[in-house]
């Protein structure tokens, strides 16, 4: 039997919390905190990693905290939302809005919370114990926040660079998902961006 690859793009880890959360029982849900920490992590990676192809910024290992700082001191947008819509020029209807999703400040909160649950537990706990209902509503709230962090398709908002007098920023569509209409290399769009607190409802 072939065996599954192990994958490490934050939506993997966000699929194997899901499963993990919905199993119902006690077990699976240290491992599904385990799914979701290493979600976040990952997803704050890949923003690091495009804005470190595009600047001179050091990557600062796998702390939250710190990663968090990087990005946000390129990016300085804090937890708004970017959406950058592309428009044809003939037209004037969008292409494509592409949209950045920050880890937010609370998903980053919610991450040091989930360490509770990756460490010997302080004691012993019954299965009637009030304690699992509260860890499991919590993860779920994780999981929500996570999910919500990876709908973007934007890897970091577009940086000006004043030399060459462009727009730099990577870009990666969800799974499944195409461009209305052909983007293509060395053609001009008009692109509008927008600061936002959330995401469109059909988003």
């Amino acid at each position: 039997m072939k065996k599954k690859a192990y994958g490490i793009h934050s939506r993997d880890y966000l699929a194997r919390a899901r499963q993990r959360l919905d199993e119902g029982s006690l077990e699976p849900l240290f491992y599904a905190a385990f799914e979701l920490r290493c979600g976040i992590e990952a997803r704050l990676q890949q923003y690091e990693e495009a804005l470190t192809s595009i600047t001179k910024t050091k990557r600062a290992g796998w702390k939250i905290p710190k990663v968090a700082g990087n990005i946000e001191r390129a990016f300085r947008t804090g937890d708004k939302i970017v959406r950058v819509s592309v428009y044809n020029d003939a037209t004037n209807d969008v292409i494509y809005s592409f949209y950045y999703t920050p880890v937010n400040k609370k998903l980053r909160a919610m991450a040091g919370q989930i360490s509770d649950l990756l460490h010997f537990p302080k004691g012993y706990r019954d299965a009637k114990d009030p304690w699992w209902n509260d860890k499991r509503a919590f993860l779920e709230q994780v999981y929500k926040e996570l999910q919500k962090a990876n709908m973007g398709t934007l890897l970091g908002v577009p940086l000006w660079n004043p030399k060459t007098r462009r727009a730099h920023f990577q870009t990666e569509l969800r799974p499944g998902e195409k461009i209305k209409e052909q983007i293509t290399i060395g053609k001009r769009y008009l692109l509008t961006v927008d600061y936002l607190d959330d995401l469109p409802e059909d988003q």
